[in-house]
């Protein structure tokens, strides 16, 4: 059969079109494409929170650090002024 044919004839016309539209991709409903941003924006928060926690937990053990050097020294001091070693092995 000819394309002249089947498109001339108003029924089968009809058939093509319709069978040609359900193969084609339909895009996602509206509804869909919104529990897409929902999701990205959960995520999205997700990672903003985790980056602070991140960043508070950093600053905290760079505080803890600096303390622990800051009482090493004065520890030091403290033994370089009773007389003792402040560089004192750990070899025996």
């Amino acid at each position: 059969m000819s394309h002249a044919f089947l498109y001339g004839n108003a029924e089968l016309r009809g058939r093509i079109e319709r069978l040609r539209d359900q193969a084609r991709p339909k895009p996602p409903p509206p509804g869909e494409t919104g529990s897409d941003n929902t999701i990205i924006q959960a995520l999205t928060s997700q990672i903003t929170h985790l980056k602070k926690q991140h960043r508070d937990e950093s600053a905290a053990l760079r505080a803890a650090l600096e303390q622990a050097h800051g009482e090493n020294l004065e520890l030091r001091r403290e033994l370089t002024r009773l007389g003792g070693n402040p560089r004192l092995s750990t070899a025996k």
